[in-house]
Order: structure tokens, then sequence, then C-alpha cells
């Protein structure tokens, strides 16, 4: 790794710490079927992926809810043509966060749930993660995050199917109706 890219990493560190820090949202769990709003941030370069990822937004169209979509394209061309809004590396800032304007007005919609689709580590969306304004934030396990209400860990070899169906699983099975207990 050279030392530009060292650089990089450690001012990307440095910045998603302060965006987890600095984000005042009120962060609760939500039960699924009262989640209006949901956010899906996927890395879109593959496109079978994407076709994945545009199938779920559609279902959960289909159930009523309002999908907001935000994909990163790894690459360097003009990806305007999409149904989605998107950023690539050249929306990047130095330190490897978005700086377009797709970006900042995604993080600052109220969303009742954002899900990461991507089962890679994207920086640029896990600054996305820790910034947003989302009630409840899930991704896939990563042992370095602190930004997400929910984790899901599966296998090496995971798809990206199984990690959606786990998402709905453990969604559907959020419990948001009960107090807590006095003391």
């Amino acid at each position: 790794m050279s030392l530009v890219q060292k650089l990089k990493n450690k001012l990307f560190a440095r910045k998603l710490r302060q965006a987890t820090l600095a984000n005042k949202a009120k962060h609760q769990s939500v039960h699924f079927d009262s989640a209006k709003t949901i956010g899906l941030i996927f890395e879109g370069t593959d496109m079978e992926q994407r076709d994945k990822v545009l199938a779920y937004a559609a279902r959960l169209k289909k159930e009523g809810k309002r999908v907001r979509l935000l994909a990163f394209m790894d690459n360097k061309v003009d990806n305007s043509g999409f149904v989605f809004k998107n950023f690539n590396r050249d929306d990047l800032d130095f330190s490897l966060c978005p700086k377009v304007e797709e970006v900042k007005s995604f993080i600052a919609e109220p969303l009742d749930v954002l899900i990461n689709l991507s089962l890679k580590q994207v920086p640029a969306l896990n600054f996305i993660v820790a910034s947003a304004k989302a009630r409840f934030r899930v991704g896939p396990y990563d042992e370095a995050a602190s930004y997400y209400e929910l984790m899901i860990d599966l296998p090496k070899n995971r798809k990206l199917e199984d990690y959606i169906k786990q998402v709905d699983v453990y969604l559907n099975k959020m419990q948001t109706t009960y107090e807590a207990a006095a003391v």
C-alpha cells in the first residue's frame, strides 16, 4: 500500500469517526411493517447484483414502502442513464468520502430504515451509513462498524439473495410495541 493510500485511509477513518459522533438522529428499532421509507445503498457496478437490488426495491414498493436507492459505481465513467441515483470514484474527495449533492441529500433525508446491500466493504457507503439520518441502519457484519443498529453475519460464500432474506427475517421480527420494564 502506497504512502498516499495510507494517508487517504487514515483521513477516511477520521472522517468516519467524526460522522458517527456527529450523527444526532434518534436511532431506534423499527418493525418492518410500520416502516414507510426505506433507503437502499449498494455497490452497483456488477449488473447481476444491481438487478437483485432493483428487484428487492420493486418488491418493497409493492408492499407500499417509499424506496430511495443510491449506488456506488466503482468506475470513472458517466453513469447518468440509470433509474437510480448513483455516484462514482470521481465523486469522492481525497479522503474517499462522497462530495456530491445526490449523496448529501440522501444522507439528510429522514428514513425509517437504511439497508446497506453491499456485501463488500465500500468506504464511501460506510460513510453514508454513519452519516445518515435514518432511524434504523442495517448492514453486513463488520467488527469495526459502530454505526449499525443491526448487522447480519453470513458465511464467506454468501450471496446477495441470502443476505436480503436474512434482512427481511430480522426486520420482520423486530418488536417495538413493548415498553421498557420498570426498574
